[in-house]
């Protein structure tokens, strides 16, 4: 994935138990469910899913936006499917944090 210089990022931190990340990673990766939705609107750009060296059980993501504008009108537009899928796959974790939002500069 080729990342513009100019983006709007949405990371967020996973701890998840070993028997849920294949699954887990099956949703949450570059090519996964979480990311065909969000392909589906405008101004998506790409995911990046990493697991943490020091511990297994811990996974980030980074959701690539062209802007925090294009990122609200994905939720606006998709509010009842990402909540269905939030909902869905809340199983696979055991704790889920937002740590932030930014746009590079």
């Amino acid at each position: 994935m080729q990342i513009p210089a100019s983006t709007h990022v949405r990371l967020w931190r996973y701890e998840v138990p070993s028997e849920q990340r294949p699954a887990f990673c099956r949703h949450y990766a570059s090519d996964g469910t979480w990311a065909r939705l969000f392909a589906e609107h405008e101004g998506y750009v790409g995911t990046l899913l990493w697991q943490d060296e020091e511990d297994a059980g811990v996974f980030y993501t980074a959701d690539h936006w062209t802007s925090a504008s294009a990122f609200d009108a994905f939720r606006q537009m998709a509010k009842a499917r990402y909540e269905a899928l939030d909902a869905e796959y809340e199983a696979l974790t055991t704790a889920e944090s937002f740590i932030g939002a930014g746009s590079t500069p």
